[in-house]
């Protein structure tokens, strides 16, 4: 995001598998993390519920090794 909370228009051109996650206990993020998914055109767009942003490695490593297994 910019300074302005735009989403540049360049993601839209970004076209590899993304994976866009969260941790759900700030709304601000979750609302960020959404935007982003919805411009990215080929993302994945996941929730860990109860993450903050230092991520539990048990808590995200399913999500990573679905994403590049996929």
């Amino acid at each position: 995001m910019m300074d302005d909370h735009a989403i540049p228009a360049v993601v839209t051109s970004v076209d590899v598998p993304t994976v866009v996650l969260d941790g759900g206990t700030r709304p601000w993020l979750t609302a960020a993390a959404d935007a982003v998914a919805e411009t990215l055109p080929r993302a994945h767009r996941q929730t860990l519920a109860g993450q903050q942003h230092n991520v539990d490695a048990t808590a995200i490593a399913p999500a990573l090794i679905t994403h590049f297994t996929s």
